[in-house]
This record gives C-alpha cells, sequence and structure tokens, in this order.
C-alpha cells in the first residue's frame, strides 16, 4: 500500500510549536534534532555560519532557535509538514517587495537520510511567493554542496534566476525573479 502524505509548509504559530513539541515527545529522531546545540548537529552548521542573527543562536538547540525567530518581526517562520509530521522548516526576511534571505532545514538527520519534501516545499514557497515579489534572494555556501545541488534542481526550468559568486568566492548568491 502506498501513502501518499500532503506536503506543506504552515506558519510556526504558539499551537504549530506546541505540536512540534508532542512530535518530539514521541519521536527519538525529531527530539535529538532539535533539542542538541545546532552547534553539535553538523547540517545545522549552514544556518549560522556568516549569518550575524543566527550567529548568536548556535549554542541553542534548534526548538529555542525557533521560538526566538518566530518572535523576530522582520522574519517569518514556517514549518514544513509531510501530513500531521514537521519534517523541516523555512524562514525568511522581507524587506518591501523582496524577500532578501531565505534559510531552511530538516529535522531528519541527513547523515542517515534525505529529506525531498524540503526540496518540494522550496518549489512551493518559490511559486507562491514570486507572484507577490520583484525578487527573491538567498545564500548558499559552495560547500553545500547537497543543497547548492538541490536548489539547482528546483530552479533549473521553473525560474528566470542568476547564480553569481559572492565577493569571498565562498557562496553562492541566488536571485529568483520570475516563474517561467
Amino acid at each position: 500500500m502506498i501513502v501518499i502524505l500532503e506536503e506543506k509548509l504552515e506558519p510556526a504559530t504558539k499551537a504549530q510549536f506546541e505540536l512540534l513539541k508532542d512530535q518530539m515527545a514521541l519521536d527519538p529522531e525529531t527530539n535529538y534534532m532539535l533539542n542538541t546545540p545546532m552547534k553539535d548537529i553538523p547540517q545545522y552548521f549552514w544556518l549560522y555560519e556568516r549569518e550575524d542573527i543566527y550567529r548568536n543562536i548556535k549554542f541553542a538547540p534548534l526548538y529555542n532557535a525557533l521560538v526566538f525567530l518566530a518572535g523576530v518581526p522582520q522574519i517569518t517562520v514556517e514549518f514544513s509538514k509531510a501530513g500531521n509530521k514537521f519534517t523541516g522548516f523555512i524562514s525568511y526576511n522581507v524587506e518591501g517587495t523582496e524577500i532578501i534571505s531565505i534559510k531552511m532545514a530538516s529535522f531528519k538527520n541527513d547523515e542517515k537520510n534525505s529529506n525531498p519534501i524540503l526540496a518540494v516545499d522550496l518549489l512551493n514557497f518559490l511559486e507562491r511567493e514570486i507572484k507577490k515579489r520583484t525578487k527573491i534572494e538567498w545564500l548558499a555556501h559552495k560547500a553545500n554542496t547537497k543543497a547548492v545541488k538541490q536548489y539547482d534542481r528546483v530552479l533549473k526550468d521553473k525560474f528566470i534566476y542568476f547564480k553569481e559568486p559572492s565577493k569571498d568566492n565562498k557562496m553562492w548568491l541566488y536571485t529568483v525573479t520570475k516563474k517561467i
């Protein structure tokens, strides 16, 4: 039997945080990924490296960091869900008619298995937001090859976008301007 779960992004409300806590109590992997300091989980390095607002929270568990970020007025946090199961998050910063940064991560341990739902969520997020925005930008570390490949697959043949190296050549700057 094949079970198809509805993939979706939902705003990180107080009620959603409570449901996430319930999942953490029942699922050891989710609990580990959200209760361990981010600096101790290699895949979360990309969240705080070179980003001032994230740099100060690397010693906190991701759950606490998400609660903090959801309270920052210029940042929007949404949870990635498959059915009723939380699988990750996306956060973004809106400035005028532009999204000037995006961060996303899985609640699954990448060493064990990847989270293909995040790619679908990124695609759906970009399709939803580009209708309202003049552009959507984010930085990706060149060394984070798994994410870079995923971004390239999501964008190719679906969006008009630019991929340029940063000034220090350590990051890619993605700029999406339109859906094809």
